[in-house]
């Protein structure tokens, strides 16, 4: 493979995986926007810690540590909060439609009213806690790109040349 050729397909790794995470930022915000207690931002306790040991550290240090990330299980959490996600807002849809199906059906009076004005409010302040666990699973979906693109990426002391295609990077660049 020529130079060009190496530098092409790296290029189009990284842009197909950009293109990822805007996507990713994209949902992020949206849900952050409808969080009605908001959450809290990122933060990093010592900043030049973490750079001291990535601008010190040897090129084996620094692989050894890129090679223990495991984003598979980043990804594996994040497909579990998302379906925690989905069957909680499916849960609650159903409990307050069977509510309302019951005062539908014949069920009068003020307990009826009040069943289905509390379940409406259960349903919709459960709202909340749906997208609380789907940010979880969009932020840990975030964790995943960065650590399998860290991986793909990271350089090797052998590496003259590195065969992105072993090394799990995007179908359409590699």
């Amino acid at each position: 493979m020529s130079q060009d050729d190496y530098r092409a397909r790296i290029i189009a790794a990284q842009q197909q995986w950009n293109d990822e995470r805007t996507a990713i930022y994209s949902h992020r915000g949206k849900l952050a926007q409808d969080l009605e207690q908001g959450y809290d931002p990122p933060s990093i306790t010592n900043p030049g810690e973490d750079l001291f040991a990535i601008e010190t550290g040897t090129l084996q240090n620094l692989v050894s540590k890129v090679e223990a990330m495991k984003p598979g299980q980043a990804w594996e959490a994040s497909q579990m909060w998302q379906n925690i996600s989905v069957s909680f807002r499916e849960k609650s849809s159903a409990f307050g439609d069977s509510i309302k199906a019951t005062v539908a059906n014949g069920w009068r009076g003020q307990a009826a009213n009040q069943a289905v004005e509390s379940v409406s409010r259960y349903v919709d302040q459960s709202r909340q806690l749906t997208l609380a666990t789907e940010l979880i699973s969009v932020k840990l979906n975030e964790l995943y790109t960065g650590l399998h693109q860290t991986q793909a990426l990271m350089p090797r002391a052998s590496d003259s040349s590195p065969d992105l295609a072993a090394r799990h990077c995007p179908a359409k660049a590699c």
